[in-house]
């Protein structure tokens, strides 16, 4: 056993002891501890766990090495993980390549205004499309549309369609609802089945929502009885000019 503050001597095998000689800050600890501590760094490297391999090389009195903060950029592309890999990546004096953006999104979605961020640069036009694809995909109306301001490339309906399709599914009921409007005759016909289900589970709020979208003018004589059986008397003439004006 070693006391605080002074150089142990423990000539480990490990391939990310670099050093023979380690300052212990705090603790006594013996060959095996050591051993313990690198086992542990080595297990947070391999997951990906950038703040328990940062904390457990502090211990140690080392610095992540290129190597091992590379495993961690990789490990959390692969499992969306866009933030944490751009820490490690700026860890390691580098910004993340757009591929790998493109990587991560595909796992898991990330803001467009992160984007530029990470690559620590403008994104292009021809980029812009294909972060465009991956969030029609995810069902993600607006990092979809803020894409296609810099592509130039605007939605068509059936990719709003098939976002509100997206949105219903994961019960984003109010990205679906605006997905919809955007997405032709079928958005409507998709919003009439929306507003029979919510009718049917007397869920006021959300029906007004779908109501107003479709239009007061579009909905049909079935449809108005219905919304009106939901609404309080007092309340009836103030919500029928709510969805008649479909803002």
């Amino acid at each position: 056993m070693i006391i605080v503050f002074i150089s142990l001597f423990c000539g480990i095998s490990k391939a990310n002891a670099q050093k023979d000689s380690i300052i212990i800050e705090s603790g006594i600890v013996d060959e095996k501890d050591v051993v313990l501590m690198y086992e542990a760094m080595d297990d947070h490297i391999k997951n990906g766990n950038l703040k328990g391999a940062t904390n457990a090389a502090e211990k140690l009195g080392e610095m992540l090495s290129s190597r091992s903060l590379e495993k961690i950029i990789k490990t959390n592309i692969n499992k969306g993980q866009a933030e944490v890999a751009f820490q490690a990546a700026r860890m390691n004096k580098r910004n993340l390549s757009f591929k790998e953006i493109l990587t991560a999104l595909k796992k898991k979605n990330a803001p467009i205004d992160s984007i530029s961020k990470y690559i620590n640069r403008n994104i292009t036009p021809k980029e812009a499309g294909k972060l465009q694809k991956i969030y029609i995909k995810n069902g993600d109306l607006k990092n979809s549309e803020n894409a296609s301001f810099i592509s130039e490339v605007f939605l068509k309906e059936k990719e709003y369609l098939n976002i509100y399709l997206i949105c219903i599914q994961e019960e984003r009921i109010d990205d679906g609802i605006l997905a919809a409007k955007k997405a032709g005759q079928k958005g409507k016909e998709a919003l009439s089945t929306l507003l029979k289900r919510f009718t049917n589970l007397r869920d006021m709020t959300t029906s007004i929502k779908i109501a107003t979208a479709i239009g007061g003018k579009n909905l049909t004589k079935r449809e108005w009885t219905t919304i009106k059986k939901l609404i309080p008397p007092a309340n009836e003439e103030e919500i029928i000019k709510f969805i008649m004006a479909g803002k």
